[in-house]
């Protein structure tokens, strides 16, 4: 079986009759979507976004699409576009798993192999919020592991401190994706379910309410027995799992799918004034496209860090202005062996 899998933070802000906030919830959430055949899957995705597209007259602009572009570009057809992708998939999806995790007591006690820590349920759940996606695969492990041999996992880029259920993880196989969502059909699917469900999702946060955001719009799913939930707060052993033990990062170099292509760009100004136009930009949804045609991974290139994660025979460096060029010829000046350059017209980029 192949699984995909992504996570969110799930938060919801109760208001009292005169406007002022009066509770403040949060969770963490994660969707896992299994497939019997990753190869029909991605075809089936991309047939099931132009049709997703067609029927609500929408130009499609991205070869693969994670929910928050998609609600950018869509706005009130967002859910009606989900339900068209998911209701196409049906029939290629085993099943989706819902994970979630809030904790009702007082504290979580953490790091206990080396500076012992207690933080209050919402302060823990920011902390680890972005290695979330790892206990739900440990936790799909702990479930399927004896009914579905072999398992494969592609799981959208996660980080944090060690913890027991990483250890667990290690002896897998999986393969971590940059930007995951936006160059994985699999990991796209389980992103859009996830951006279902906060949409759309009301009430207490339970399986049942979870669930309703897709059952409600997708009919194929209401009785298929296809939607599975895992409460991964509910019992200490799952919490203790869960939870980082030693301050020390994951290392998660051997797990990074290849190729990876990454953008070298430099704006002129802090990257992040201008990201969002860049992730609508044409060399941009190339690169992405180039990284879904060879099931590999995209990211922008980070100078501190990534000269010892890449892999230079099949990585690519994307440039496209002078400065950039500049920057790989001084990356070859301190000796560096850099992967292969491409510039827009090699990615049939206007």
């Amino acid at each position: 079986m192949h699984v995909g899998i992504d996570s969110t933070k799930l938060e919801r802000r109760l208001i009292s009759l005169t406007g002022e906030p009066e509770k403040f919830f949060k969770a963490l959430l994660g969707v896992s979507v299994t497939t019997n055949d990753e190869d029909t899957f991605r075809r089936r995705y991309e047939e099931s976004l132009d049709k997703a597209f067609s029927t609500v007259r929408v130009e499609r602009k991205k070869r693969v699409y994670k929910g928050a572009h998609l609600l950018m570009q869509t706005v009130e057809r967002t859910p009606d576009i989900i339900r068209i992708i998911l209701e196409e998939l049906e029939d290629c999806i085993e099943h989706i798993d819902v994970y979630c995790a809030f904790y009702s007591r007082p504290y979580i006690s953490m790091f206990g192999k080396t500076r012992f820590q207690r933080l209050e349920p919402l302060t823990f759940i920011e902390n680890v919020m972005n290695a979330f996606p790892h206990v739900c695969a440990w936790f799909y492990l702990q479930n399927y592991s004896e009914y579905e041999d072999p398992l494969s996992f592609d799981i959208d880029h996660f980080s944090g401190n060690i913890t027991p259920a990483w250890r667990e993880l290690t002896g897998s196989n999986i393969e971590v994706y940059f930007s995951g969502d936006e160059c994985n059909a699999i990991i796209s699917t389980a992103d859009l379910t996830l951006r279902l469900i906060d949409m759309l999702q009301r009430g207490d946060v339970n399986g049942m309410s979870l669930f309703a955001p897709i059952k409600e719009l997708c009919p194929s799913y209401r009785t298929s027995g296809k939607l599975r939930f895992n409460n991964l707060g509910d019992r200490g052993w799952k919490i203790k799992a869960s939870v980082p033990d030693t301050h020390l990062s994951m290392d998660l170099t051997p797990y990074l799918k290849h190729p990876i292509f990454f953008h070298v760009w430099d704006p002129g100004r802090p990257r992040e004034r201008v990201k969002k136009s860049f992730e609508w930009s044409p060399i941009y949804n190339a690169v992405a496209g180039k990284a879904f045609e060879n099931k590999g991974a995209m990211k922008s290139l980070d100078f501190d860090r990534d000269i010892i994660l890449w892999n230079a025979d099949i990585d690519r460096l994307v440039i496209w202005s002078e400065t950039d060029e500049q920057y790989i010829n001084m990356l070859k000046g301190m000796g560096h062996t850099v992967p292969k350059v491409l510039h827009p017209n090699d990615l049939q980029v206007p």
